[in-house]
């Protein structure tokens, strides 16, 4: 590359004109980034350890070295368009190294990252046995290079009146994989607003978190709810929370029916008005719960004059877009109320992109209700996870309620719940549901006979999206009327309607129909079947699928569920459910599920037999060893957890806003959601061979071009050539 012709400018630029934007120049932009890191840094660390506090001087200089690089002429010269590029030459490396030379080595490591995410330390040490010899958190073409070009660098800076802290007074001792995290999510999170306010997209608005007022209208909405069978148990549950002493930690092991959403809320605002937390996070395995849950908690905490999607947000999936002119679009943890999938919290936790650390300071502070925790993540991830959230309570100002009604006792948490309501609670869940004999089907009609001779309203459960698919599109060639389906295929906005009609059709007392659909039911969803049939995943997910039939023992003489298991070209193996699948088999034959039904030992104690029994085979074990020595070891790019199998991306079903996004205009990231589907990689990349989906961009997002409906949704396109 030649030499830029730097004579006649008069203001140096952070980035170029684009997308109808003026450039922005470098000042007010690295200025603005400094303040918002400081300002997240800071909002967080009141709530974290006092040793902690000396992050907020290295995330400062972090923030102000990330763009040096920007500086050299070269980089300008491509800013300004005087040399056409469109990629600017390694401007991290100045950043990271000036952090050094002034002995800030956290901040050089987050200058270096914050565009690649954080590099693993093994990766970034073997550099110097490279021929030639590079430099940890250095771009080694560009060394030298960036040496030369640190004075004038240092110097424009001057100019600016940015001023770079002097050398490093007290270093931070070494520090956890989470606090690398935290400090990267601020530099990150103040880098990705600003440029995106610059692109047009309106600044963050502040919601109040008003816990008291949000507590006493809790309380007036619970004293409004009807009276059942299970009010008098849902008010001694609801009252024991509210008035429960309060820990890091606690387990809320209630019973179906029992109102654990509510009781478990009562408690959280109760601790955030105490502690002055920030925020509530809901963390849910599936979307139909999130759909179900926020329903009831924007009833339940929105105060009059507030927009409902403002104070209790709505994550159905993760939305995580590449590239500057898609910051806008990206979720983040910032409403006072966040529901919010496992996948997204857990694999947030773990994260080490940029695009999925963005949200995480706004995690400290904050209490986090695990609902459905049997079901939150594979067992292989708990010992990692109880890592994390040991150290979130312990020092970084966290709160945790583990909520379930097959709770597995493995976390160190205590139960807030009674043993004398515990009791009661088991008395009443007795004799509720029969478990028949597992049966075993060779081909899909088979299956379908089988469901059509049982006593309805039925609930079919399947392991994975084709399965529940190919199910419901048979069950319709029969008889169209009598099958409803429900799945992650389906946008949350067709789900929503979805779920609506399948309460109507159940409250209406028909009888003989079907509802074919994912585990996506199978936990917290508040709708009840005469008889299920479920495919074999788990000990827990047999239970959790126990309280989708008589939940509220409207069926005298109890009902049935049916395990199964399904062979044939039309069904695909979940090998995610392979392990707890042998463990359910292996219980099964020795009788545990037996004793269950006959009163003899508690779900929770059931689960927790099962889950010791997985973590005891020797790949779960090695897998739980391996997430853990990588996080000893600052593997980040290595740490290879997943809460599924596969990484999936976002798809835009709603054509109108794909073609809004392609052009960057700004649309509301609820609408994203609302109007897209999550689809897993494998999947996906069939779809975009065979022509079904595109990319937008560069976005990391995706358009569905294929066939879509409100009852297979984008499964409507695959069961065709299945």
């Amino acid at each position: 590359m030649g030499k830029p012709d730097t004579e006649g400018r008069s203001k140096y630029l952070a980035h170029s004109a684009r997308n109808g934007c003026e450039p922005q120049e470098f000042a007010p932009h690295t200025s603005a980034v400094r303040d918002l890191a400081v300002q997240y840094a800071t909002e967080g660390l009141k709530h974290a350890a006092y040793e902690l506090q000396n992050l907020v001087q290295e995330i400062k200089v972090a923030a102000l070295l990330h763009d040096a690089g920007k500086l050299t002429d070269d980089n300008q010269a491509i800013l300004h368009g005087e040399i056409k590029s469109n990629h600017l030459i390694k401007h991290e490396d100045v950043g990271s190294l000036w952090a050094k030379t002034i002995g800030h080595k956290y901040a050089q490591q987050w200058a270096y990252s914050h565009h690649m995410g954080l590099q693993s330390r093994t990766a970034e040490v073997s550099k110097l046995l490279d021929n030639p010899a590079g430099i940890p958190y250095r771009f080694t073409t560009m060394l030298g290079i960036s040496e030369q070009n640190l004075p004038t660098i240092q110097q424009r800076f001057l100019e600016m009146e940015l001023n770079v802290a002097s050398p490093a007074t007290c270093s931070l001792s070494a520090i956890s994989g989470f606090a690398q995290r935290f400090a990267l999510s601020c530099l990150v999170d103040a880098d990705h607003t600003d440029t995106a306010i610059w692109q047009g997209a309106p600044p963050k608005a502040h919601v109040p978190t008003r816990w008291e007022q949000r507590l006493h209208k809790l309380e007036e909405y619970v004293a409004t709810l009807p009276a059942t069978e299970q009010s008098s148990i849902r008010q001694a549950l609801f009252t024991e929370c509210k008035n429960a002493p309060i820990e890091g930690r606690v387990n809320l092991d209630a019973v179906v029916g029992s109102g654990k959403t509510l009781a478990s809320m009562v408690y959280a605002v109760r601790i955030a008005i105490e502690k002055g937390l920030r925020h509530i996070l809901v963390v849910a395995p599936y979307c139909s719960i999130i759909i179900q849950t926020v329903d009831v908690l924007r009833k339940a905490l929105v105060l009059d004059g507030e927009d409902p999607e403002s104070v209790v947000a709505e994550i159905h999936h993760k939305v995580e877009p590449s590239g500057h002119k898609y910051h806008q679009y990206a979720v983040l943890w910032e409403a006072p109320i966040v529901v919010t999938t496992a996948v997204s919290f857990f694999e947030t936790l773990a994260g080490h992109t940029t695009k999925s650390l963005r949200k995480l300071h706004q995690l400290v502070g904050s209490i986090v209700i695990i609902d459905e925790s049997h079901a939150s993540t594979p067992y292989r991830l708990y010992p990692q996870n109880e890592r994390w959230m040991k150290e979130l309570a312990t020092s970084w100002g966290c709160h945790f309620l583990y909520a379930s009604g097959s709770l597995i006792q493995c976390f160190d948490a205590r139960s807030i719940i009674p043993e004398e309501l515990a009791t009661r609670m088991r008395r009443v869940e007795s004799h509720r549901v029969r478990f028949a004999e597992i049966s075993r089907f060779g081909n899909l009609q088979s299956l379908l006979d089988f469901v059509e001779t049982l006593h309805g309203p039925r609930l079919v459960i399947m392991n994975t999206v084709q399965n529940a698919a190919v199910v419901a599109a048979g069950l319709q060639q029969r008889n169209p009327t009598k099958v409803m389906h429900l799945s992650t295929a389906l946008t949350p906005a067709d789900q929503a309607k979805t779920l609506a009609r399948v309460r109507e059709r159940l409250n209406s007392g028909g009888k003989d129909w079907t509802l074919v659909a994912t585990s996506c039911v199978e936990c917290g969803v508040d709708i009840s079947f005469f008889t299920a049939v479920r495919e074999i995943c788990s000990v827990a997910s047999l239970l959790q699928v126990a309280g989708r039939i008589n939940r509220h023992g409207e069926y005298p003489d109890g009902a049935t569920l049916h395990s199964i298991v399904v062979v044939g070209d039309e069904f695909t193996f979940h090998n995610g459910f392979r392990t707890s699948g042998f463990v359910f088999r292996q219980m099964w034959d020795e009788g545990w599920i037996q004793k269950y039904q006959d009163g003899h030992i508690s779900a929770s104690e059931l689960v927790t037999e099962a889950y010791k029994r997985e973590c005891e085979l020797d790949e779960v074990q090695a897998a739980s060893q391996r997430i853990i020595d990588a996080e000893n070891n600052e593997a980040w790019a290595d740490l290879n957890y997943y809460v599924v199998d596969s990484a999936g991306q976002t798809v835009l079903v709603d054509g109108k806003l794909a073609d809004q996004v392609q052009r960057g205009v700004y649309v509301p990231v609820n609408l994203l959601m609302r109007y897209s589907v999550h689809i897993w990689e494998h999947s996906l990349d069939k779809a975009v061979v065979a022509g079904w989906a595109e990319e937008i961009g560069g976005s990391g997002l995706y358009r569905w071009t294929a066939a879509y409906n409100d009852f297979l949704g984008y499964m409507a396109q695959f069961v065709q050539v299945i």
